[in-house]
């Protein structure tokens, strides 16, 4: 609407001679009161002008953007809001979002392995995400979090490997993300702001690895194993070798949290602690007669159950005994054992796992005869190497 200039008069405000008159944006009439006809000229120009301008503009406003100008203006009238109110409140919102979560990637991950820390959460877990969260952002880290995209991760996330190592990596990002998502980096000044206001790993699927039958070692393998564990560096492998192999005991997770405190030898038991299963359950898991064997040579020296340079050491271990190293296999080779002698419901006290899922797993892998062959596998005592601490 064209502004209008009109003589004004008011016994309250007698200075006040004109008033100039016209309708904003949102249709709300707008009037102002000016001491002299020419001020109320100049101020009629300049809404003349703006209004002129933005009739230019709003003309070259076209579909989507024109929906979405009218749809604003809607927004701002059911609350009682001009347009130009709403556009500087969100951008002083978006200045001061900024200025509390803008923070790069480098020190946001500090942030999150701190508290991660303080959680308890176990060292190897912090490992983990430190090295693959530091691969993500390798030659960004002084990057704000909020540039990393969700084409970022997803790029990440399948740029090779398996799909186990996608399902690993999304893993990884989704915690980091989700914890950064719901990090207030001011919560007593700003407790609605969060570090990373779109988690942008969100809305990325799962991936699915195929389904695989476990593979496990033969009893010929079997032997082959332990029999290199015993003459390989003095033997220091053994009773992780034993444990891993006639235990079914995780050959990383647990076996690198174990200890000769956890196992009785008279009652030939290995106890599985809550904080060093997998599943932070506790479990009691039987040591067979052949097992109990191979660990006694060792029961007065107590060597490390996990030795160092692990992964080095055993696939040198695999390749003396002239097999390849199966992620697992020695774990997956005694759970099949136990379930073709006991059964699945008594395997799966042994195992840490629900019967349904050693059923879909390892029921029916190993047959009887072979699963006995298993824990008759013993050492050579004329051969075997007692570990000597001193020497290692």
């Amino acid at each position: 609407m064209k502004p209008t200039i009109r003589p004004f008069n008011s016994p309250v405000k007698p200075h006040l001679k004109f008033v100039v008159s016209h309708k904003s944006t949102d249709g709300k009439r707008v009037r102002r009161f000016f001491k002299t006809k020419t001020a109320a000229q100049i101020h009629a120009g300049k809404i003349q002008s703006l209004a002129e301008r933005a009739g230019h503009e709003a003309a070259s406003l076209e579909g989507a953007e024109l929906r979405e100008v009218l749809e604003l203006r809607r927004r701002c009238q059911a609350v009682g809001m001009t347009i130009v109110e709403a556009v500087e409140r969100s951008i002083e919102e978006k200045q001061r979002e900024t200025s509390l979560h803008g923070i790069s990637f480098e020190k946001a991950l500090d942030l999150f392995l701190k508290e991660m820390e303080q959680r308890k959460s176990r060292p190897r877990t912090i490992s983990n995400l430190h090295n693959a969260l530091d691969n993500f952002s390798e030659g960004r880290g002084q990057e704000s979090i909020n540039a990393f995209t969700e084409a970022d991760c997803k790029a990440w996330i399948f740029r090779d490997g398996t799909a186990r190592t996608h399902v690993n990596r999304r893993a990884w990002l989704l915690a980091f993300f989700n914890w950064a998502s719901t990090y207030r980096p001011d919560p007593k000044t700003a407790p609605d702001v969060v570090l990373c206001p779109r988690n942008p790993v969100a809305h990325i699927k799962r991936p699915k690895p195929p389904e695989q039958e476990p593979k496990i070692y033969t009893v010929a393998e079997s032997r082959r194993l332990m029999t290199a564990a015993a003459s390989f560096q003095k033997g220091k492998w053994c009773p992780y070798m034993a444990l891993a192999l006639f235990c079914g005991l995780r050959p990383d997770s647990e076996l690198s949290r174990l200890t000769w405190d956890d196992i009785d030898l008279e009652k030939r038991i290995v106890k599985i602690r809550g904080d060093a299963s997998k599943l932070y359950g506790r479990r009691n898991v039987p040591i067979p007669e052949n097992c109990l064997q191979w660990l006694l040579p060792f029961a007065a020296a107590r060597p490390p159950i996990m030795a160092p340079n692990i992964g080095k050491d055993r696939k040198t271990l695999a390749k003396l005994a002239k097999v390849k190293w199966i992620q697992d296999g020695t774990r997956h080779t005694a759970l099949s054992a136990f379930i073709a002698l006991d059964g699945i419901e008594k395997a799966s006290t042994y195992a840490g796992n629900s019967p349904d899922v050693l059923k879909k797993k390892y029921d029916g892998i190993t047959e009887g005869a072979d699963a006995k062959a298993l824990f008759e596998i013993r050492p050579d005592a004329k051969k075997i190497v007692k570990f000597n601490r001193k020497s290692a």
